[in-house]
């Protein structure tokens, strides 16, 4: 795993029983689904897409929803994983979406983020859909740290890795 995504990964982990109920927002094809799992974690992939969902399936327990509308219960969760899937939403919907993340966190769970800094909106062509494109949104850690404060959040990590692929933003927070 790049070093990118193994520091809020591994703080994420730090955090969490060893048996911990964890989300993987925005799941995609499951690879995180499958580690979370190798790692002795009972891991719910959460996709709205159900081709994504047919990939990870094997590799997990899936379910389809929107992640501004999370189909899991309130307090059933230790931690939430979301790795590049909340930066295809904007501002409104990214502070939506982190809400539906708190609420089905229980008192003590931990949430471990990755999206793209910066400021705007990026937009390019789905490769295999060249007629649609596929919308990033960029968000600036204070921003995200604002929203975390907003729901209760402690905010333990929130970093840019500037080098890297869309300036990955890191944030590790959680539910007191």
């Amino acid at each position: 795993m790049p070093a990118v995504l193994a520091r809020p990964l591994e703080a994420l982990l730090a955090l969490l029983p060893p048996d911990a109920l964890v989300a993987d927002l925005g799941c995609g094809p499951g690879r995180h689904l499958e580690e979370l799992g190798r790692r002795g974690l009972r891991a719910v992939g959460v996709d709205l897409s159900a081709g994504m969902l047919a990939v990870a399936r094997p590799r997990g327990p899936v379910v389809q929803g929107d992640l501004r509308a999370l189909p899991l219960r309130t307090g059933s969760l230790d931690g939430v994983w979301s790795c590049y899937a909340l930066l295809h939403l904007d501002g409104p919907g990214l502070a939506l979406a982190l809400a539906e993340a708190v609420r089905v966190l229980r008192p003590g769970g931990a949430l471990g983020l990755v999206l793209a800094s910066g400021a705007g909106s990026e937009h390019e062509p789905v490769s295999y859909a060249p007629e649609l494109s596929r919308w990033f949104h960029l968000h600036e850690v204070v921003d995200l740290e604002r929203i975390c404060a907003e729901l209760g959040l402690q905010v333990l990590l929130a970093d840019v890795v500037p080098e890297a692929h869309r300036s990955p933003l890191r944030l590790v927070a959680r539910r007191p």
